[in-house]
């Protein structure tokens, strides 16, 4: 008999939240050239920056946040229709993320 080390649970869905103070929504999604990301979080941290990632994992644009409410317009029109994740990050460490698709 050893020390039980609990599984951790195995989330499916195609929102993935850690925190459950963390707000993160976006709107519209689908879109087609821009959509609105707002968020909110129940403390300030020291680093609280937003982040977007392709299909394929690599960072198309990066943001930081100066505030711990808000929301900020996103504009990916230079980018290929497709899914992407949006992540919102709090001192370096992934919080929420959320996918969002980018139609043309």
């Amino acid at each position: 008999m050893g020390n039980h080390i609990p599984t951790p649970p195995i989330f499916s869905s195609v929102d993935e939240v850690i925190d459950s103070e963390i707000e993160f929504d976006i709107s519209p999604n689908p879109f087609q050239h821009k959509t609105q990301i707002s968020y909110s979080l129940s403390s300030r941290q020291k680093q609280l920056e937003l982040a977007i990632y392709d299909v394929n994992g690599k960072m198309v644009k990066r943001m930081d946040l100066q505030e711990t409410k808000g929301s900020i317009t996103i504009d990916l029109s230079q980018f290929s229709a497709g899914i992407y994740q949006a992540k919102l990050l709090v001192d370096g460490v992934e919080m929420s993320s959320k996918k969002m698709a980018l139609s043309k």
